[in-house]
């Protein structure tokens, strides 16, 4: 049995690109990159660098290529590939940053012959076109361009490094061994002779090993999406019970209007924020209550939605109204009951909660309960109550910490060797497929040897798409899309 790859490397654009590769400044420098097989001529029409070594930096005055007019004056440095980021000849100019200059630099270079400015992403789909980076490592690359927060940072950059691309080498690798084995168990067959049992017993271990691995991965995969797209937190509760108070103490700005009439909230607010290092995103709903009025309708059911899809959930409920247990628990009960799932989501601890009892310094101390949990009906586990004022600050510091540890109890999974959180979607999509291809091939080993070995060849190319080994070019766009000019 052949296997097949479409082989993406060794391919190398004909044209020169070029792109400012550092901020539109104003800025005191300026970095224009250009790369493909001009890279050289450039420098030899618009510098002093006639002759130039490799990965040397050299002072020098940059001018037009035609009217030979002085543009600035900067450094230079040349680049042979394929010991460069795309794999091709390259050089920079490093000029200075002001808009004018940038202008004019890159304004000559789109008149030389050849020349094209880059689209966006268009230096890191070179670089992996010819075999420097993988597609997991692309993704790594954008994601850490985008990172915001310490973790992302830090995620971003392990996958960027390869760890990614070493596990699915991993996996493949053992796929492609265990093919080998059952060829040898086919061609045996073909010469008459007796399948050794071991052979099929050995290979059953690996597959079986092999789909627990990617199994494990898939299962806590939905976890990094905390890390890149951020933590989401929803308040939810009645009308007036003060949650976009509360979202303005949180973040410490006034984010949400404040007023003593009920309904004031009628559409969703958003803030992102960073929690120690982490990124979150804090969704301030309108007021739960049954209403004839179109708009606050509207509000409510966005409201629901947001709640079904949070990772943390902020039950803020008015002191005034819950001053026993009894009619705490009948309040919360109330909120979970206007959102589908919301009960099992708790009960099987796929999202966390807390209950706010807010507006506490309108109250004697002696008026109010003392908990710090909260147990309802159909869900195993306590949850948390902290009480809170806006006004005097009271509660705050330890909702705030509350929600960190929340946090941090999820990314402490992911040590420095961790890799379950390094999938994204794409990933998730087709190591899901790869998973259908090893149950097969389980399902197949006693019955028929060819077409497990079938499945499992079916498995390798599947994985392959993962690192871009085979892709298609839709794949590119997807994940080429988000990148920068100049990247």
């Amino acid at each position: 049995m052949n296997i097949w790859f479409r082989v993406v490397t060794g391919r190398r654009a004909c044209s020169t690109i070029f792109a400012l590769s550092t901020g539109k400044g104003p800025s005191a420098i300026a970095i224009i990159r250009i790369s493909g097989p001009k890279s050289r001529y450039v420098l030899t029409k618009m510098t002093n660098c006639k002759n130039p070594l490799d990965r040397q930096l050299y002072p020098t005055g940059i001018r037009h290529p035609v009217s030979n007019d002085m543009l600035d004056r900067g450094m230079a440095v040349w680049l042979k590939g394929p010991a460069t980021f795309t794999g091709e000849d390259s050089c920079e100019l490093h000029v200075h940053g002001s808009s004018a200059v940038i202008k004019d630099v890159c304004a000559a270079l789109h008149e030389m012959d050849g020349l094209t400015p880059a689209a966006p992403g268009e230096f890191t789909k070179r670089a992996f076109l010819n075999g420097k980076m993988d597609l997991t490592m692309v993704e790594g690359l954008k994601n850490l361009l985008h990172a915001e927060t310490s973790v992302q940072r830090k995620l971003a950059l392990r996958v960027a490094s390869g760890s990614l691309n070493n596990l699915i080498s991993q996996w493949r690798e053992v796929l492609v061994k265990s093919v080998a084995h059952l060829e040898a168990c086919i061609n045996f067959a073909e010469e008459d002779r007796k399948i050794d049992s071991g052979i099929l017993e050995r290979v059953r271990i690996q597959v079986l090993g092999l789909y627990n691995d990617i199994a494990k991965h898939l299962k806590d995969s939905h976890l990094s999406e905390r890390v890149q797209e951020g933590v989401r937190i929803a308040l939810l509760g009645k009308p007036n019970v003060g949650k976009s108070s509360l979202l303005n103490a949180i973040i410490q700005r006034d984010a949400a209007i404040v007023s003593p009439i009920p309904g004031t909230t009628r559409d969703s607010i958003a803030v992102g924020l960073d929690i120690h290092g982490q990124a979150a995103v804090i969704t301030d709903t309108a007021g739960i209550r049954e209403t004839e009025e179109i708009v606050e309708v509207e509000g409510v059911k966005r409201s629901v939605q947001i709640s079904q899809n949070a990772h943390i959930l902020l039950l803020v409920v008015d002191a005034k109204e819950c001053k026993t247990s009894d009619l705490l628990r009948q309040d919360v009960s109330e909120l979970l009951s206007v959102v589908p799932g919301l009960h099992e989501q708790l009960a099987r601890g796929k999202m966390d909660a807390v209950v706010v009892r807010n507006k506490c310094d309108l109250l004697h101390k002696g008026d109010l309960f003392c908990s710090d949990i909260v147990s309802l009906d159909n869900i195993q586990q306590n949850i948390r109550m902290i009480d809170t004022s806006c006004l005097s600050g009271t509660g705050l510091d330890n909702l705030k910490g509350y929600l960190r540890e929340i946090i941090d109890s999820v990314h402490e999974r992911f040590d420095d060797h961790s890799t379950t959180a390094l999938l994204n979607q794409r990933h998730r999509r087709t190591l899901a497929v790869v998973l259908e291809d090893l149950s097969r091939c389980l399902q197949d080993l006693d019955n028929d040897v060819v077409l497990a070995a079938h499945r499992l060849g079916t498995a390798i190319r599947n994985i392959a798409q993962v690192t871009g080994l085979i892709t298609t070019e839709d794949v590119l766009d997807e994940v080429f899309s988000e990148f920068c000019i100049g990247k």
